[in-house]
């Protein structure tokens, strides 16, 4: 299947950060950022996410979803991880103007989903709309190294997958816990087009 846009390969310099270039990069453009920031949080909170819960970000890029996500749970309790370093730039960015410039180091690069060198483990595991964007070998990477990070009960959330099949799982301890298929497997203040 089609990946589409590659992350990868955007490179943004210090003034496209500062005049906040990224935001055009990301599904719904600059209009849709707030929006779309704040319905990453209320889906985890859906799912479970409480303001003591530890949150691994995997593929934060400029922080959409991760500075609603920090505005619940708290700085200490977010980590987020992309390997485009412009993206995690713009993500510091973000934390300073927020006035959160001390929790930058909360915010890194990370290739080829390495979590394990996270060395921590985490109770929510937000993968948005990240893996649409990898190869099937790329996908069976995060699956493989995901239970590194992952305690007894913690979930892990998969945007943006109608490419994936239960064999991805494939051995590794993990199991479909429950799939949205369509909007209306939501309940109606997450209905997508609200967002």
């Amino acid at each position: 299947g089609s990946m589409g846009f590659d992350y990868r390969k955007l490179r943004l310099g210090a003034r496209e950060i500062r005049g906040e270039a990224y935001k055009r990069h990301l599904g719904g453009g600059a209009a849709q950022w707030q929006p779309r920031g704040e319905f990453q949080l209320a889906l985890l909170r859906h799912l479970g996410l409480r303001a003591s819960s530890e949150v691994l970000d995997v593929g934060c890029g400029p922080l959409r979803g991760g500075l609603p996500i920090i505005g619940f749970v708290g700085a200490r309790h977010y980590r987020g991880v992309d390997a485009n370093a412009s993206l995690v730039a713009a993500a510091h960015f973000e934390l300073a103007r927020a006035g959160l410039a001390e929790a930058t180091d909360r915010v890194t690069v990370l290739h080829d989903f390495a979590l394990a060198t996270l060395a921590a483990r985490y109770d929510v595991i937000l993968c948005f709309s990240v893996l649409n964007h990898c190869a099937q070998e790329e996908r069976s990477r995060f699956f493989a190294e995901v239970p590194a990070v992952m305690a007894p009960a913690s979930i892990v959330v998969v945007t943006h997958a109608t490419w994936f099949a239960p064999p991805s799982l494939a051995g590794t301890p993990l199991q479909v816990m429950r799939r949205f298929d369509a909007a209306t497997d939501l309940p109606p203040p997450l209905a997508p087009a609200q967002w």
